[in-house]
């Protein structure tokens, strides 16, 4: 059981760690939404609703200073890469801007659903953790 609840542990911290490394820094906003925030979401009916019930929290990054994007980016990319667990799922290059959507599948039904997506002059990242999501659930999110 020990073991169970500790790797659970790992997984949430590796995510953690990322968003918290630039938590408070000039230019990077992170924004943590909780399961009981979510589940108040619902509740009102609005864009996040579909499919919520399952979700367990976002982290959301925006970074507008373009000095900070190359370096923030490559530790994304380090930290949600295939040698970490995470499986791309999706790759989108358009007009400049790239999507990528990676999965990490976690015990117990879990996963956590990664979304990077960057251009020259921004760079978002989003991480969704939540039992049974489905790549479905996420693009019925308005």
């Amino acid at each position: 059981m020990t073991l169970i609840i500790l790797t659970f542990a790992i997984a949430g911290f590796a995510q953690d760690e990322f968003f918290n490394r630039y938590e408070g820094k000039p230019n990077v906003d992170v924004v943590f939404i909780s399961k009981s925030m979510l589940a108040a979401i619902e509740k009102k009916g609005n864009s996040i609703s579909n499919g919520s019930k399952q979700f367990e929290a976002l982290r959301i990054m925006e970074v507008n200073n373009k000095s900070l994007i190359p370096s923030i980016k490559e530790d994304a990319m380090k930290s949600f890469s295939n040698s970490e667990g995470y499986e791309d799922l999706m790759r989108l290059n358009e007009s400049g801007e790239t999507t990528i959507i990676r999965q990490k599948k976690l015990k117990n039904n879990r996963s956590v659903f990664i979304l990077i997506n960057y251009s020259e002059s921004t760079l978002n990242v989003l991480a969704l953790t939540g039992k049974g999501i489905q790549l479905n659930d996420i693009k019925k999110m308005r």
